[in-house]
């Protein structure tokens, strides 16, 4: 074999093993970067997994689970059409508002009911909303939920809880109108303890539930607070009712849960090919769709297949462990603004530099790049959970 082809098959070897080499440690140096990311968080008291911050178990005496329960299967058929909601402090101008229980019929924005319709549907009702009063005198609603399941989980009984607060609102508001002060506060209390019960849930998405149904208390109370026929115990009731709500530590409580479970959900994503492709099967290709299939959309849909291979391949390869080091070092950010705002009993300043924080940690993103959905999007499975819906979830505590 001549001297020129000895170099050439060199050369050839050297362009073959070197890619491959580069490729087999391209992870290395983030993997460890995340490795001593975590050691440092555990060395400061941190928690990283779901078993260690997943809420103890609550007593069956202290479980108001049973009355819920009862309470959501005994809504009527029709129980809960829209049509049959009445809301409370309906906004009509820059700082003001209508007394709903006032009006000659109940207005809201898109229909009108009377007032004999609407509390013949919660007569009807009643057996319901009785229990859940019930449910609301116990400490704590525990549904039992299974956090290693991670985004995954269908929270089923979410939608139940703010049906329930409707109702319960609703019954209030018929209440007012008939002049029963008494009962109304009985009504709006009942939310406000549904909202106290659930405070131990820590999935976000369940705390901003429960933010829903504050807002749903609070027009409520509004709306007694305008009625002349309230005296002191009822007033002193509400008052000890609202007092008892907790916000920040619960919300604290849920971060920790949302960084255990995304931390196990990139292991997972790594470790099996089957839930990679479920997680990401809103960024995978498509097709042509209802295109006319000719070689451009064939051509088309090859090249978005490759990409999204490649893609896929790089993510498992490196840009798995860089998404994870983002994702805790923007968590710790956020965890320690929400833990200032706890201790110093101040919101403006800790927001403040959980933004900046953030905003120093995103790393730029090039829209024109043909990657522009891969990798980026790929942690976007969780950075809408990690990274925007905290920083949602704490925007809605800025004073206005």
């Amino acid at each position: 074999m001549s001297r020129l082809w000895k170099i050439l098959i060199a050369l050839a070897a050297v362009l073959v093993v070197l890619p491959c080499a580069w490729v087999a440690t391209l992870g290395t140096a983030p993997e460890k970067a995340v490795e001593a990311y975590k050691k440092s968080l555990i060395a400061r008291g941190e928690k990283l997994d779901i078993a260690d911050v997943s809420p103890p178990p609550v007593a069956t005496g202290q479980n108001g689970l049973d009355a819920f329960n009862e309470g959501v299967s005994a809504i009527p058929p029709g129980g809960n059409d829209w049509r049959t909601v009445a809301g409370g402090m309906r906004m009509v101008a820059p700082g003001k508002a209508m007394v709903v229980f006032m009006q000659p019929e109940v207005r809201e924005i898109d229909f009108t009911n009377s007032w004999s319709n609407l509390i013949a549907v919660q007569d009807d009702n009643r057996a319901a909303t009785e229990l859940f009063e019930q449910a609301a005198a116990f400490p704590a609603l525990d549904f039992h939920v299974d956090y290693t399941q991670g985004p995954e989980k269908l929270l089923r009984y979410l939608p139940d809880l703010k049906r329930a607060a409707q109702r319960l609102s609703t019954d209030a508001i018929c209440n007012l109108h008939k002049g029963d002060a008494g009962s109304a506060a009985t009504n709006i209390c009942a939310v406000v303890g549904l909202t106290k019960a659930e405070q131990d849930d820590r999935f976000v998405i369940s705390q901003l539930v429960r933010i829903a149904l504050a807002a749903i208390a609070a027009n409520a109370t509004w709306e007694f607070l305008q009625s002349g026929n309230v005296n002191d115990e009822e007033l002193a009731m509400l008052q000890k009712s609202w007092e008892q709500l907790q916000y920040i530590q619960p919300m604290e409580n849920s971060f920790l849960m949302e960084r255990a479970s995304d931390e196990a959900t990139i292991k997972k994503m790594r470790d099996s090919e089957e839930y990679f492709n479920r997680m990401m099967n809103e960024y995978a290709p498509r097709g042509s769709g209802g295109g006319s299939g000719g070689w451009p959309d064939s051509i088309q849909n090859f090249l978005d297949n490759v990409r999204f291979g490649y893609a896929k391949s790089m993510w498992k390869a490196t840009w798995t462990y860089s998404d994870e080091l983002r994702m805790l070092q923007q968590d710790q950010i956020i965890l320690e603004s929400v833990r200032a705002i706890e201790t110093n009993d101040c919101f403006n300043s800790p927001y403040a530099d959980m933004e900046k924080g953030l905003s120093l940690s995103e790393r730029p993103m090039s829209r024109n790049s043909h990657f522009q959905w891969m990798p980026w999007t790929c942690a976007g499975c969780f950075r809408e959970t990690v990274r925007f819906w905290p920083a949602r979830f704490a925007a809605s505590w800025r004073p206005k």
